[in-house]
């Protein structure tokens, strides 16, 4: 593999939403530690302006991309993509990284085109229970794709391999108690406590739903607190006067850098259905509700969903098109009854399935690619 000064240099490649970002920097964070004499580099569309991307952190540059569609504006998306190849192409050449690796989506399209061209052996890492089209197309050319879902590997070519998924918000990042992480949300340390959220993109449909379930729920027993994490400053103000009205005890926030404290904090979850936040959900052991997005691509976030509900069995999966807030209420106060014990059988679950897992680390993969490490 290449190097310069005796270092390795890692390229990654990615963009776009907090399920690609978050574990993509969370694998630069912990190849670091692991090798503090190695240089990382993002590549991708939008990193400079993305809330999601720390550029404080991390280096980068910045390519063309765009989803290919022949129904709409292909033409520009093309030669957006051919910029980006050659864009790849040019920091491939300057910077010769030791290994590429591409985090999905479009936004890591231009330079795994390069890559090949350029013949450096690239990594991928597929988070879903559904492959996306980029990691379906590359992963025959792959060194190794990573996934998270076992069911996945059919849909893929080449080397497949399970591994822990890098996270961003570690439980071993938290030595607050679930208590004292209530408490920096200045809430009751001791009351059942519900995390709401949509991913980093937020979720207009969630933030309503829950909004008039919680209402529902508060006139029949008020006994519970929310931290809700609504996406944008806007959406923030209003559910945060809407809840005063209902005098219902809310921590509402736009978004919250310190998650790990909120996923310590809760009892249980209601959010969508991406990879990296079902990923922390089982390292917290937090019970969910799940609502998959229905527009997301191959439909991979009700997949998701169904391995969280029948193979993990963390979570219920609901879809969003047959949910009311009556239904959400109900299926919380269903979850929160001290009866049925469902949130204890759902914390076991997940630990169980934690303690069956026998996976390695994303860097050890990184290592064995580059012959670092003999595994």
């Amino acid at each position: 593999m290449s190097q310069k000064n005796g270092r390795n240099r890692i390229l990654i490649a990615t963009g776009g939403t907090g399920g690609h970002l978050f574990p993509a920097q969370a694998l630069a964070r912990e190849f670091s530690k692991a090798h503090p004499d190695s240089e990382i580099l993002f590549v991708g569309k939008g990193l400079g302006s993305n809330r999601c991307f720390l550029r404080s952190e991390f280096s980068f540059q910045e390519v063309s991309s765009a989803s290919l569609s022949f129904k709409k504006n292909f033409l520009s998306s093309f030669l957006a993509i051919l910029r980006g190849i050659k864009q790849s192409y040019k920091i491939l050449k300057e910077y010769d990284p030791s290994v590429v690796i591409g985090f999905g989506s479009f936004y890591s399209f231009p330079t795994l085109v390069a890559s090949l061209f350029k013949k450096v052996p690239f990594i991928l890492f597929e988070p879903n229970a559904e492959a996306g089209k980029v990691n379906r197309l590359f992963s025959r050319w792959a060194k190794v794709t990573a996934i998270q879902f076992s069911g996945v590997a059919e849909k893929l070519k080449g080397k497949i391999l399970e591994v822990q998924v890098p996270l961003w918000q570690k439980e071993d990042q938290v030595s607050l108690s679930q208590e004292e992480a209530r408490s920096y949300f200045y809430l009751d340390p001791s009351k059942t406590t519900l995390l709401v959220f949509g991913g980093s993109q937020g979720a207009a449909a969630i933030n309503q739903l829950f909004l008039q379930a919680a209402k529902n729920m508060h006139k029949i027993d008020p006994d519970f607190q929310i931290i809700h994490i609504a996406g944008d400053s806007e959406k923030a103000d209003e559910l945060r006067k809407e809840y005063e009205r209902s005098g219902i005890v809310a921590c509402v926030k736009p978004f919250e850098d310190r998650m790990n404290l909120a996923w310590r904090a809760a009892s249980l979850v209601v959010c969508r259905a991406g990879a990296a936040s079902l990923a922390e959900q089982i390292a917290f052991e937090v019970p969910g509700i799940l609502i998959p997005y229905p527009y997301a691509a191959d439909d991979h976030q009700k997949k998701n969903a169904l391995f969280m509900e029948t193979c993990v069995k963390g979570a219920v999966y609901i879809p969003q098109m047959q949910l009311t807030s009556e239904s959400l209420g109900k299926k919380i106060q269903d979850l929160l009854c001290p009866e049925k014990k469902c949130l204890e059988k759902m914390r076991l679950a997940m630990g169980s399935f934690k303690m069956q897992e026998n996976r390695m680390s994303f860097v050890s993969l990184v290592d064995e690619v580059l012959c670092l490490k003999k595994l």
